[in-house]
């Protein structure tokens, strides 16, 4: 993050200078320098700002937000692999599996997941037989 003027201005400069080099008639004016960075909270100094039009964000609440949305993306990602690897039970010969699916499906599924798996793949394929014959 930058809070210090003079980064700020850097930082503003670096992105504008070919406008000020091009324009010589151009002049920007950077004002109200308050950024700051503090643990506590002044609720009457952001309720003022907040009453200003003045955005009042906190640095805590952008980290635990961005924490928390990394922790649903992760069990979303964990999700979907222990889907893809019960899809890959009930349809595949697991005879053929690569060494890193089949330690995908002892990190990911228990044991009694993987009976229950292999029961209802049995039993799809008995309805798979019998229908043909039928």
């Amino acid at each position: 993050m930058w809070y210090a003027k003079h980064h700020i201005i850097d930082r503003f400069m670096l992105n504008h200078h070919h406008e000020l080099y091009c324009d010589k008639s151009l002049r920007y004016e950077l004002v109200n320098f308050r950024a700051q960075r503090q643990n506590t909270r002044d609720i009457m100094r952001d309720l003022a700002d907040t009453a200003a039009g003045i955005e009042v964000v906190h640095q805590a609440d952008e980290e635990k937000l961005r924490k928390e949305q990394k922790r649903a993306r992760q069990a979303a990602r964990q999700a979907q692999k222990v889907r893809s690897l019960e899809k890959l039970v009930l349809t595949g010969d697991l005879d053929n599996l690569t060494y890193s699916q089949r330690r995908g499906l002892e990190k990911h599924l228990s044991k009694e997941r993987m009976a229950e798996l292999m029961e209802q793949r049995g039993i799809r394929t008995e309805q798979v037989q019998t229908s043909l014959f039928a």
